[in-house]
């Protein structure tokens, strides 16, 4: 019975994998460049400079001190900068970005793949920021630059 139980959780798992299920991770990021997987991934930028991705799936990133790199990539992903002067990049999906007290830049879309089926929500917060977005399509808050993208 033991060996029944024990080859099907076996043959469950490997299914699984094959299956090309999406793991996530929680991971802090210290310096250098991070990356996520394929699924809702929640990472930490640290008060050192991070290029931080993603990847796809539907991420929770949140930068800290320093000049960042944020990546949404594909899914509905929440970014949030902690402070410094920063990238942010929400990617394909509808995304929601915050930015912090520094200057950014913020792409609301992906450059020239933004769509009318995923419209972004930002809201810049303090700094002289700049932010790329869909006309009509993208939500844009306390933002000094507005660059529209077509």
């Amino acid at each position: 019975m033991r060996r029944t139980a024990f080859s099907l959780a076996f043959m469950l798992g490997a299914m699984l994998l094959i299956a090309g299920t999406a793991f996530a991770v929680t991971r802090t990021c210290n310096g250098g460049e991070c990356r996520g997987t394929d699924g809702m991934d929640t990472l930490y930028g640290s008060n050192m400079g991070e290029t931080i991705y993603g990847l796809s799936g539907n991420d929770k990133i949140y930068g800290a001190g320093g000049a960042d790199v944020l990546k949404g990539g594909y899914g509905m992903d929440f970014v949030k900068d902690g402070g410094g002067n920063n990238t942010i990049k929400g990617g394909l999906g509808r995304d929601v970005i915050r930015g912090g007290p520094g200057d950014e830049t913020i792409r609301a879309g992906a450059v020239g793949q933004d769509n009318d089926l995923a419209s972004d929500d930002v809201d810049c917060g303090g700094g002289t920021d700049t932010v790329y977005y869909t006309p009509g399509q993208d939500t844009i808050r306390n933002c000094e630059v507005l660059q529209p993208v077509r």
